[in-house]
């Protein structure tokens, strides 16, 4: 069947906000031209202006589209279920990614770590200083390793252990008042109030 005006016409939208997307998520969307911008999605200039008003307008709704997408992906990793640790590291890979989500990450993780504090699995600390702390590690993986962007889960992990060896009751290792030497990093029962956030 042979498709309308209209649907060439959304799929050229489509396309256009792709590129749009595309151009923020390098960096360049302070610099992209409406010529690249329309090379690039293959429509003419009225389908800019008829669907986004202008070149600005354009980019917003890109903007737009990539933080949705962005708290999205926060909002899952968050709700997976896991220990309190492996939840804040999904969010912690997801906003080195997305890194216009990061005040949001940053409030999601402030909650994992205060779930983490109230069911003793991590120590009494500052729950916003800690939270800081680990999405900046985070965001300091993916700035170091910008050699092999995008940083590996396994990159962010690393800098990630170091922030929750001084979080967890019992860091590996460590001996606790029984005086039994634990093997592992302690699992953690998450917090069914805590996947709600």
């Amino acid at each position: 069947m042979k498709e309308g005006p209209a649907s060439v016409e959304r799929d050229g939208a489509a396309r256009l906000l792709d590129a749009a997307r595309e151009s923020l998520a390098e960096g360049r969307g302070e610099t992209v031209s409406v010529r690249e911008l329309l090379s690039a999605a293959r429509v003419t200039r009225p389908v800019l202006y008829y669907h986004f008003g202008s070149r600005m307008g354009l980019l917003r709704a890109a903007d737009w589209s990539l933080t949705a997408q962005g708290e999205t992906a926060l909002w899952r990793a968050a709700a997976l279920e896991g220990s309190f640790e492996e939840r804040i590291c999904r969010v912690c890979r997801v906003q080195a990614t997305h890194s216009r989500v990061r005040s949001r990450a940053i409030a999601i993780v402030e909650r994992l770590v205060a779930g983490g504090v109230a069911s003793g699995a991590f120590e009494n600390v500052d729950i916003q200083g800690a939270a800081l702390s680990l999405v900046g590690a985070a965001a300091a993986a993916t700035a170091v390793s910008v050699h092999t962007f995008p940083s590996t889960a396994e990159e962010i992990d690393s800098a990630l252990a170091l922030v929750f060896r001084g979080l967890c009751r019992y860091p590996k290792g460590a001996l606790p008042s029984d005086g039994k030497a634990i093997s592992d990093s302690p699992s953690f029962d998450s917090d069914d109030s805590i996947q709600k956030i």
